[in-house]
C-alpha cells in the first residue's frame, strides 16, 4: 500500500492515513519511516471529471518517526 496513490478528502485525511499505516506491525512506513514522504500529486474535480496536477511534499516520514 506504500506506493500505491490514495484518495483523501484532504491533506489532513492523507497525514491521518499515513500516520495509521505506519503504526501497522511490519510495515515498510513503520520500519523505515524515513525512506518515505507523502505527496499530494493532484486534485480530482468532479465537476469536470478532470485530474489537476500538483507535486507538493505533505509529510516527511522521518519528520513524525518515533524517537
Amino acid at each position: 500500500r506504500f506506493d500505491t496513490p490514495f484518495f483523501a478528502h484532504t491533506d489532513l485525511f492523507a497525514k491521518r492515513r499515513y500516520l495509521l499505516m505506519m503504526e501497522e506491525d511490519r510495515s515498510p512506513l513503520a520500519m523505515w519511516p524515513g525512506d518515505f514522504e507523502l505527496h499530494l500529486v493532484g486534485r480530482y474535480n468532479v465537476l469536470t471529471n478532470n485530474l489537476i496536477e500538483e507535486n507538493s511534499l505533505v509529510l516527511e516520514g522521518s519528520a513524525v518517526a518515533p524517537k
